[in-house]
């Protein structure tokens, strides 16, 4: 059997055997685009595409195999993008549900792995649905970018969904620093001053004043609450309190707002 050779970075690699060049080949390793020779090619180089090498884009019967610009790559984008859907998801989810303990952190790792599973098999069948062969989804989607980069080369594609995982990579962490998220206001309200979040929260402050304290007087109600509405990035808020000692004294109290937390502030008058 003829000794087969590929150019690779401006060089001759080989000698290979033929079914070492189709592993190859097979495998993506070497794009079916890549010039190739044998013995049997004379003085001539030939790109793999017109090979018997390169069984992708032939089948046992029916139709060839779609080009590379005709297959359908929204799924490969949408799993490019994960880590910038996935920070703005989390930046948003653990500031409207952090009071109610719905999720935590760890719970978003895994909604990132689900995604990533999810977009990788809806692509992997759209590409074996344009008669082309495709990564395998199961093991690859663990590491997303290996995943991208080998469907590039299977399908002899711009490897441009690779480079805009890296890019939504990089923005995400932007995204997840304090300092940013600090100053990303994505719509995320204030407790009411009547809210639960609120009334307890005020109830533990009230319990925490050193004078409260002393005397051994906690909050039993709190009671017409009025809205002061919001000022400087902060709700302001008026009420009165039903302690414990049958007393009923007047309270003012503050919502403000940190990274991941919200900030009460109260004085007793």
């Amino acid at each position: 059997m003829a000794d087969w050779y590929y150019a690779a970075h401006g060089a001759r690699v080989g000698p290979k055997s033929e079914d070492e060049m189709r592993r190859l080949v097979e495998g993506g390793i070497v794009p079916s685009t890549a010039l190739c020779w044998t013995s049997e090619f004379g003085s001539d180089w030939k790109s793999i595409s017109e090979t018997n090498l390169d069984q992708s884009a032939r089948t046992e019967s029916g139709p060839p195999a779609l080009p590379p610009q005709a297959v359908n790559n929204v799924y490969a984008w949408l799993f490019a993008a994960v880590p910038l859907i996935g920070a703005i998801i989390e930046l948003v989810g653990l500031r409207y549900v952090r009071d109610a303990n719905l999720i935590n952190a760890p719970s978003f790792f895994w909604v990132y792995w689900i995604a990533y599973a999810v977009f990788a098999g809806l692509d992997t069948n759209a590409i074996r649905g344009s008669g082309n062969r495709a990564p395998a989804s199961l093991v690859w989607c663990l590491l997303p970018p290996v995943y991208l980069w080998i469907r590039a080369n299977r399908l002899r594609q711009s490897k441009s969904y690779f480079w805009a995982w890296v890019a939504c990579g990089v923005l995400a962490v932007v995204v997840d620093q304090p300092l940013v998220k600090s100053n990303i206001n994505l719509g995320t309200q204030l407790p009411d001053c009547n809210s639960a979040v609120a009334t307890d929260e005020v109830s533990k402050l009230f319990a925490a004043d050193a004078a409260m304290r002393q005397a051994g007087t906690t909050a039993v109600e709190i009671k017409e609450i009025v809205d002061g509405g919001v000022v400087n990035d902060k709700r302001v808020c008026n009420a009165r309190v039903l302690t414990s000692a049958n007393t009923v004294l007047r309270i003012h109290y503050e919502i403000g707002q940190s990274v991941d937390h919200y900030v009460f502030s109260l004085k007793i008058q």
